[in-house]
């Protein structure tokens, strides 16, 4: 999902003159290709990109400074509409919260699979990191505890008992096994052809653990 965001974003900006104050460029109507870049009211870059309308593949970025200082940058990017793939991702360096990460994915609306992970590194907190998995609807992902004492790093948030995410999370129920089937049979071919590609990517490496765990249970329902 992330390289998905990526490559739509470096497209948009190799299109558009980014010194443009604000362009756009559209290619058969609101359904069709189109893309934007200008100032986003904080002093910085605004993109979007889109293709085939609302319920196809769209993106859009914002780079630029933040009230507390430093520097933010925030990326959504989405494929087949709210109840497709979709991917939020926040990030800011700089200011009085140190270096500060929020990801977001879902899979097949609130009723399907969804994850949400943040990250901090200075800052009054220390270093933290909450995760939160859910799968077959909304429900609270739980209390991710406490980001864990940085003087015993043998034992961070008790790694046998990670937040108590719930009995087995490695295991998919019949139930969740059905929301995730129903939830890719629901897209069209090309979406689900676009999902499995970034998936193979996701699983290659590099990517938090959430979007790997996401991608997993994709493969798994998709047989």
């Amino acid at each position: 999902m992330r390289a998905l965001s990526r490559n739509l974003l470096l497209s948009a900006c190799l299109i558009l003159p980014v010194n443009a104050h604000a362009l756009d460029i559209g290619i058969g109507g609101e359904n069709g290709v189109n893309a934007s870049v200008g100032g986003n009211g904080s002093g910085g870059l605004g993109v979007d990109a889109s293709v085939g309308g609302s319920g196809g593949v769209n993106a859009s970025a914002d780079v630029g400074g933040r009230s507390g200082g430093g520097l933010g940058a925030d990326v959504n990017a989405s494929v087949g509409g709210s109840n497709g793939v979709n991917a939020n991702v926040n990030t800011s360096v700089g200011g009085a919260g140190g270096v500060n990460a929020a990801a977001k994915a879902s899979v097949g609306g609130s009723g399907g699979i969804n994850a949400n992970v943040g990250a901090n590194v200075g800052g009054s907190s220390g270093l933290g990191l909450d995760v939160g998995l859910g799968i077959g609807g909304s429900g609270s992902p739980g209390n991710p505890g406490n980001p864990g004492n940085p003087g015993n790093p043998g034992n961070p948030n008790n790694p046998n008992n990670p937040n108590n995410p719930g009995s087995n999370p490695g295991q998919l129920s019949p139930g969740a096994v059905r929301n995730a089937i129903q939830a890719y049979n629901d897209m069209s071919r090309v979406e689900q052809i676009k999902l499995a590609r970034r998936c193979v990517d996701i699983l290659g490496g590099g990517y938090d653990a959430a979007l790997t765990q996401l991608c997993k249970m994709i493969r798994t329902a998709s047989r």
